[in-house]
C-alpha cells in the first residue's frame, strides 16, 4: 500500500509493533499487555472527520511522491465525500496497538 511504502521510504516503520515486544525485552522491560484497538467510523461520526482530514492531507503527498496515481487519489477522495455525513456509510480506522510494559 502506498502509505506504508511512503513511510518506509522516509525511514519509518509502520509495522514496528510486531518487533516491539522483542525490543522491549532486550531493553529490560517486561511486556505486560498487548491489545489491538480496532474502530470504525460512520460518515456522521466525529471519528470520520479524523479519517477524512488525514486522507485529504496525505493523498496529495502520495501523488507528489509518485506512489499513487491521480485517478486513484480522485477515486478515494470521491468515496470519502460520498461517505461524509451519511450514517449508513462507514470506514475502518487504522488499527491502534496498546502495548504496556514495565522496567524489570
Amino acid at each position: 500500500w502506498p502509505t506504508a511504502l511512503s513511510w518506509r521510504k522516509r525511514g519509518g516503520d509502520p509495522d514496528i509493533v510486531g518487533r516491539l515486544p522483542q525490543l522491549l525485552d532486550e531493553a529490560g522491560f517486561a511486556v505486560d499487555h498487548i491489545e489491538l484497538i480496532q474502530r470504525s467510523a460512520r460518515g456522521n461520526d466525529s471519528m470520520f472527520a479524523w479519517i477524512d482530514t488525514w486522507w485529504h492531507t496525505f493523498v496529495p503527498k502520495l501523488v507528489s511522491m509518485g506512489l499513487l496515481a491521480q485517478a486513484d487519489a480522485d477515486g478515494l477522495l470521491g468515496e470519502l465525500a460520498a461517505m461524509r455525513g451519511n450514517p449508513l456509510r462507514f470506514v475502518q480506522c487504522p488499527p491502534v496497538w496498546e502495548v504496556l510494559a514495565t522496567k524489570r
